[in-house]
């Protein structure tokens, strides 16, 4: 549940200026996490967290492209910092671990899923 909350933290501070006010105020912790543990229970996706001594700073989920015309890459569809973790050279750290355990997993290639109004399609990495 607690990946669940922050990745939805992290949502309604990131993306108020592109998504909906209504989506954001709509999310639930409860729903994420279901998702979120049926894309584990499936195998096709893992989760990488990042912590200080008092809470999680950073979150990831990562695994198989679910992108159409992907299906043989992996994917990131979510890397998130907390705000007051941004800028200090974490989400580079989370990112390299993120790479690495894509390639063992045997991915070559990658697609980093994003939600911009700058950029409303895949990067392939």
């Amino acid at each position: 549940m607690e990946v669940a909350a922050f990745l939805n933290e992290c949502w309604k501070a990131e993306y108020s200026q592109i998504v909906a006010p209504d989506f954001l105020g709509d999310l639930s912790v409860d729903e994420r996490h279901e998702m979120l543990l049926a894309r584990f229970d499936e195998g096709t996706s893992a989760f990488l967290i990042m912590r200080d001594s008092e809470r999680m700073i950073g979150a990831s989920v990562f695994g198989k492209s679910f992108i159409e015309g992907y299906s043989d890459d992996g994917e990131i569809s979510a890397i998130y910092l907390h705000h007051n973790y941004i800028g200090k050279g974490h989400g580079h750290t989370l990112f390299a671990k993120i790479e690495q355990e894509l390639s063992i997993k045997g991915y070559s290639h990658f697609v980093l899923d994003v939600l911009s109004s700058q950029y409303p399609f895949p990067f392939i990495l």
